[in-house]
């Protein structure tokens, strides 16, 4: 017992003696204790004296403080100053507390208890001291991070806030939008100079900062002289890569960043002011980006330049505009400042705001320079801005000018720049329309260097003036129903740099458009420099000198200078070098003799001047040899000068609106190098077929013209001809096709009858055409009656309507092999008596490029194309097909095996992306016969609408050929039943085969010919629309088997099933028997984001498989309608009884339907439609 007794006793007593040894050892031990609470306080002050020292040394270097050093000087600051019993330590070592040690006051036993607790104390302090000191042993000598802080690009003074203004929201909510999308690696902000694109960029870096987006946010600047090393060396010091420093070859660097910033996790890049687009920065640099690797790292760009971002392949550009009259009109005021009497102020200070156009550089300059200033201050710059000149505007120069003039010089090519200062020719807030320009164009010969047509000229100008409008140095204005560009604008700013670029001594432009001149500007002022460009338009000069000397002068524009009636007689004798002349819209209703000076003169335009009684002054027109352009658009002439078929050089004339005008024979046809004839407007009696009266100019004339390429015509020939030609003018892309966008139209009253041939010299224009429209051509039954030898070549586009004669397109026996080898896009309007498109067999290279074929109102049409042709038409991607009353099949391949080429060992079958089919009311199928897999294989859009004979639309064995599939629209079909055909026990077993679980063994190998997927593959993987409106005999929609096989629909994202008087179930089982479970992950219509039911009065069920409820969760939803489906009891949400995560609405036509209609019995339910109860609104 003693044995068992005496090892606890001896525990026990240890436990009580040790910690009264303790005590004792703190109370003995306290002034030890405390002299080495000295030592360590004051090791641990010197330590943090120094780590501060050196911490501020590091500031003061704008280096970026370590964040364990900040944390370390908090913790000691706090254990020092702020911790009562350091506090009181340090008291004591200062003498200071020292009564509680008295013995008077305290006696012995409180005496030896207090030394216990000051030597307690100490010694734990000395403990965390140590741990401070231990610690910051392991700081070494760095204390900061090498390199720069995160400060702020260059930003103008002045233009910070402008991020914070309401123009500037939507363009800040896109860019969000971008670095938010998980599938957008790069984003280029492009501006003119002086937008506000680096402040904007600056305000999106705190943003994503703000919202935690990105784990690192690096930016840099590149200028328009890019420095590799600095940049790589900026983005290296930010990442804390410091072996970058060691390395000297630039693309050794750029691997190795590229593998340090592979390290982060999400980072973002921006790349502040890139000018060039010939150097890949990205690469250059070491940016890891791109479809492969964006979620690595994202990509910012800002550039002034368009081209710069889609050379960087950014798939996401965003525009930075100028601002609205609010947002300017604020941003002035703060740059202002608060003036005592704004009101004073106030309309010179709106003048100013307009003329800076919304642009922040010059809005903050001008507002700051104008601040506190008196009111004549301000009067003068208004005066000053008007006339482009604002030199004595603090700021504008040094700021403005030259942040726009940096844009203008790195142009680099001289053409681009040419043609932008000629821009600066027109007045302000012009139109300028792409015709005027190549008046100045056409007078440059170093533009015109390597051009010899006015086609090709046109083709660079397109090219030059999108090289301008992508540098935001061009605005555009509108564009041609082609797409090419009509007319462009200049911002107002840049218009006034332009200005000052061009009136340099070198480039002797003189610009006084707009501004108020009612006389010839002073001799003085022209002669101060050599004047080689002088732009008047747009004033009210009423007089002219008699001889200006102005030997040098190459381009005069007096356009729209309404008050001139006349021009002196010798008023051009000493404009021996003019090349460019414009006097439209001028009050003058003749030409000076002196005119006949301008022996070098290239380009003349007199628009819309009234030459009614006086066109015979026009004859001096024919002595400019040299003349190319001329145009008399609406200038009232009676009846042209013979003299002017004298211009052997002329390539465009313009006679366009002369509604009495009448031509001479033989003055067309000696214009051989003619390329353009605009006569639109003008109702010239052209002289037909053999029957002659000689007076008037023939079409034989034009078509004798073989460098035409351009031909806008109006023919009138008695009753005979109604023509209407528009060569060299694009297809309309929508579909109300009107005649005159058309190269050539034959309209209205046109006659043609197969007792009479047609006009050769129709039929020699029609040979050189890309574009054809036929509209109520009388007695036309076929276009080879409008054929030469030749056929039609180089047609892309033929359009015929109304033609009710017509019963083929063409019979291809006899028309020339080449007639429609080029045709890609075919339209055949209400055709009455329209059989079929060809009569015969289908020639080599016919309609091989055909890609749009559309079919409206042909209505004894029965059949497009017999199999022969269809299986040839390879290239057809687009096909619509309405209100032909008699189709009964789309495509009729009963007899492909038999009508193939024996010798062809593969059927190359259209491969088509969009079908549309409409008021069909006889179609029983659309493919009749073998269904081509190729067909459906590509196939993203089938619209089907009122063919109310169509019971189904495919068999199980298409389904697997839908891949890509994207929407699927069915409306007013009244008999269609069901979308997949599954009546027959043939089709059943086909359905049977497309269950996910079956193998791929089991299928008969006739159903593996026409399907090129394995019965595996999802269904319908990539559609995203699916609408059902108003089939009334359709009971159920879609086997369910859709939404068990891999994710059923797993891209959709909008359903709407509507107005289906019968239909009872979305989702039928079929005869489908279910043999396994649906893989994990795979939920059913995991996109979509709205489900429609509308006015389904017999809908009971969305589907029939109790299982589905368990996975379908609708991970998308957003909104949910129910409208008008009262059989309908409980909605198609989880049998979970979980609300869709995201699902904001659920839209009804009844709150009652809603309380009481629905079946919410269950205790589940009951909770189920409180939280729903929220979401629900009456529709």
């Amino acid at each position: 017992m003693e044995s068992l007794i005496a090892p606890v006793v001896e525990v026990f007593t240890s436990l009580a003696i040790t910690p009264s040894i303790r005590q004792i050892g703190y109370c003995i031990h306290h002034k030890k204790n405390m002299e080495k609470f000295k030592i360590k306080m004051e090791d641990l002050n010197n330590t943090k004296t120094d780590i501060q020292t050196r911490v501020i040394a590091a500031e003061k270097n704008l280096e970026s403080i370590r964040e364990v050093i900040k944390a370390w000087l908090r913790r000691v600051d706090k254990e020092i100053n702020q911790d009562e019993t350091t506090v009181g330590l340090v008291k004591l070592l200062n003498g200071e507390d020292a009564e509680i040690f008295n013995h008077n006051q305290c006696s012995r036993w409180c005496s030896c208890n207090n030394r216990r607790k000051v030597g307690r104390a100490a010694e734990k302090k000395i403990e965390i001291i140590d741990e401070f000191l231990n610690e910051a042993k392991s700081f070494s000598h760095d204390v900061s991070h090498h390199y720069p802080p995160d400060v702020k690009s260059n930003v103008p003074k002045g233009t910070e806030d402008i991020a914070d203004l309401a123009s500037r929201e939507s363009t800040m909510n896109q860019v969000m939008i971008a670095l938010k999308d998980e599938g957008t690696y790069s984003v280029g902000i492009y501006g003119m100079g002086g937008v506000g694109k680096t402040t904007l960029v600056n305000h999106i870096r705190k943003e994503v900062k703000k919202q935690k987006l990105f784990n690192v946010v690096i930016m840099t600047t590149v200028t328009h002289n890019p420095d590799l090393k600095r940049i790589q060396d900026e983005i290296a010091h930010k990442l804390g890569l410091l072996q970058l420093r060691q390395v000297d070859d630039t693309s050794t660097r750029a691997a190795l960043l590229s593998e340090r910033l592979k390290q982060e996790k999400r980072i973002l890049v921006i790349f502040d002011d890139v000018w060039t687009e010939d150097l890949d920065i990205l690469a250059d640099v070491g940016i890891p980006y791109g479809k492969n690797r964006h979620k690595v790292c994202k990509v910012i760009i800002t550039t002034r330049s368009l081209e710069v971002c889609n050379s960087l392949l950014s798939p996401k550009n965003i525009e930075v505009g100028v601002l609205t009259e609010a947002d300017s009109w604020l941003l002035f005021k703060k740059s202002a400042g608060n003036m005592e009497d704004f009101s004073a102020l106030q309309t010179v200070a709106e003048e100013i705001v307009k003329e800076c156009g919304g642009l922040p550089l010059a809005l903050v300059t001008l507002g700051r320079a104008l601040r506190n200033k008196d009111k004549l201050v301000w009067d003068d710059t208004v005066l000053q801005l008007r006339s482009s000149n604002f030199t004595y505007v603090n700021g504008m120069n040094s700021k403005v000018f030259s942040s726009i003039r940096l844009s203008y010089d790195h142009l680099g090519n001289e053409i681009i720049k040419r043609c932008f200062l000629f821009c600066s020719l027109f007045h302000e807030d012009c139109q300028i329309n792409i015709d005027k320009l190549m008046m100045y164009v056409m007078s440059d010969q170093a533009i015109m260097e390597d051009l010899e047509t006015i086609k090709q000229v046109r083709g660079r100008l397109q090219t030059v003036l999108d090289k301008l409008i992508a540098s935001c140095l061009l605005l555009l204005d509108t564009k041609k129903h082609d797409g090419t560009i009509f007319t462009v604008k200049m911002h107002d700013i840049v218009r006034d740099v332009a200005i000052k670029i061009a009136s340099e001594e070198d480039n002797g432009f003189f610009v006084l458009a707009d501004v108020g001149l009612k006389d010839w500007p002073e001799k003085k002022l022209l002669s101060t420099a050599k004047c080689l460009r002088l732009s008047l338009m747009e004033n009210k000069i009423s007089t002219l000198p008699d001889n200006p000397e102005l030997p040098h002068l190459l381009s005069l524009s007096l356009e729209k200078n309404r008050s001139l009636q006349r021009i002196p007689d010798n008023f051009f004798q000493s404009m021996i070098a003019l090349v460019a002349l414009d006097l439209s819209h001028t009050g003058i209703s003749s030409l000076p003799s002196s005119l006949s000076f301008l022996v070098n003169l290239l380009s003349l335009h007199l628009d819309c001047c009234n030459f009614y009684n006086n066109h015979t002054s026009l004859s001096v027109i024919g002595k400019l040899k040299k003349l190319e352009i001329l145009s008399f658009m609406n200038c009232y002439i009676l009846r042209l000068p013979e003299e002017i078929g004298g211009l052997s050089n002329l390539k465009s004339l313009n006679l366009s609106d002369n509604h009495e005008l009448s031509i001479p024979t033989n003055v067309i046809s000696r214009l051989s190098r003619l390329e353009e004839l605009y006569m639109k407007g003008s109702s010239c009696q052209w002289e037909v077929g053999q029957t002659r009266n000689g007076s008037n100019a023939s079409l034989d004339e034009i078509a004798s013209l073989t460098c035409l390429n351009t031909l806008h015509l109006d023919a009138r020939n008695n009753k005979k001809l109604s023509l209407s030609i528009s060569m060299g003018c694009s297809w309309p892309s929508n579909r109300d096709y009107v005649p005159y966008y058309c190269n050539i139209s034959l309209h209205f009253d046109c006659y043609l009858s197969t007792s009479k041939t047609f006009y050769n010299s129709i039929k020699v224009l029609l040979a050189r055409l890309d574009n054809l429209m036929l509209v109520s051509c009388t007695g036309l039954s076929s276009v080879e009656q409008l054929v030469t030898d030749v056929g039609f070549p180089h047609m892309v586009s033929l359009f015929v309507g109304e033609c009710h004669q017509m019963e083929y397109l063409a019979c291809t026996e006899k028309v020339p092999v080449i007639t429609f080898t080029a045709l890609k896009k075919l339209y055949l309007h209400s055709l009455s008596n329209l059989k079929s498109i060809l009569c015969g067999s289908k020639p080599s290279g016919f309609f091989d490029k055909l890609n749009l074929l559309q079919l409206q109102k042909c209505k004894e049409l029965d059949i497009i194309f017999h199999s022969d042709v269809f299986v040839k038409l390879k290239n057809l991607r687009v096909l619509r097909v309405e209100e032909c009353r008699k189709l009964k099949e789309v495509f009729y391949l009963e007899d492909v095996d038999g009508s193939i080429d024996k010798d062809a060992h593969v059927i190359t079958y259209p491969r088509l992306s969009e079908m549309y089919l409409k008021e069909l009311p006889e179609l029983m199928t659309i493919w009749k016969g073998v269904s081509p897999a190729e067909c459906l294989q590509t196939l993203q859009v089938l619209e089907v609408e009122a063919c109310k004979e169509l019971k189904c639309l495919f068999t199980p064995a298409m389904l697997l050929s839908l891949q890509k599939l994207e929407k699927l629209k069915i409306s007013r079909c009244s008999g269609m039943v069901t979308i997949v055909e599954s009546s027959s026990e043939h089709d059943k077993q086909d359905l049977a085969l497309l269950d996910a679980d079956q193998a791929s063994s089991q299928i008969p190998p006739h159903h593996l010919e026409n399907t090129c997927h394995r019965p595996s593959e999802t269904l319908f993987p990539n559609l995203r629309e699916l609408i059902v409106d108003r089939c009334h005999s359709m009971e159920h929609l879609l086997p369910i088997r859709l939404l068990l096989v891999h994710g059923g629909l797993p891209k959709l994202n909008f359903f709407c099933v509507g107005d289906c008087n019968k239909m009872e179930v979305i989702f039928y089982k079929d005869g489908y028997k279910k043999t396994g479970g649906i893989s994990d992950g795979e939920v059913p219509l995991s996109h979509l984001r709205q489900l429609h039911l509308v006015r389904l009065p017999n809908l009971s069920n969305f589907q029939q498989l109790e299982e589905l409820s368990d996975i379908l969760v609708w991970p998308a939803l957003e909104v949910l309608k129910v409208d008008r489906c009262k059989n309908l009891k409980r909605l198609p949400l989880s049998s979970h009884n979980n609300i869709p995560p995201k699902l904001k609405v659920i839209l009804g036509d009844s709150q009652e339907w809603f309380d009481e209609e629905l079946q919410w019995n269950e205790d589940n339910d009951q909770s189920l439609k409180t939280r729903l109860r929220p979401l629900f609104k009456v529709y």
